[in-house]
């Protein structure tokens, strides 16, 4: 893109706000932003950076698709505004401007995408971790060795439940 093309383009991201890199336009209520990201660090409970950033980035792409989807209501409430049936108002711009609603459909589809994308992959880095941590502490614990002469009683943890564990094998002489 030619820098006039950009200067020509930029506009358009405080317009509407679907290309911004900023999260929060003006006009938009920062403290229900901070509140949703919040509560979805309290859902997600991060456990290290990684985590938390993709928690920051469901966020800011979930905060874009509800502003992508409010944008298409407000784009079609526009396109139906004074008809007697708003449905046919809305058909015929699919035919008359059919960029403008492929434009809107983009928009939306990215920030749908976005959003899912970012959810997919902390699910993919939270269990990748919960089974690493599963595997430590399986290779933790530690196991009842008893001396091999004599039978041996002892109490072992296994999942949550108390095992009684009976040693009878002996020591070979040597």
């Amino acid at each position: 893109m030619t820098h006039k093309g950009k200067q020509d383009s930029s506009p358009d991201a405080t317009r509407h706000g679907l290309t911004s890199s900023q999260i929060v336009m003006p006009g938009e209520d920062t403290a229900a932003y901070k509140q949703l990201r919040r509560g979805l660090h309290e859902t997600h409970n991060p456990a290290n950076d990684a985590e938390r950033l993709l928690v920051d980035q469901i966020a800011a792409n979930g905060w874009r698709l509800m502003r992508a989807q409010r944008v298409e209501s407000a784009f079609l409430a526009k396109l139906a505004e004074g008809a007697d049936n708003p449905d046919a108002a809305i058909a015929a711009a699919f035919l008359e401007r059919p960029k403008d609603m492929e434009r809107i459909h983009v928009y939306v589809t990215a920030a749908h995408n976005a959003y899912y994308k970012a959810i997919r992959e902390l699910s993919k880095l939270q269990k990748e971790r919960f089974v690493a941590e599963e595997e430590q502490e399986t290779a933790g614990r530690t196991r009842l060795d008893a001396p091999r002469s004599s039978p041996v009683l002892g109490l072992r943890s296994n999942c949550g439940k108390l095992l009684l564990v009976i040693s009878t094998r002996m020591r070979c002489p040597g």
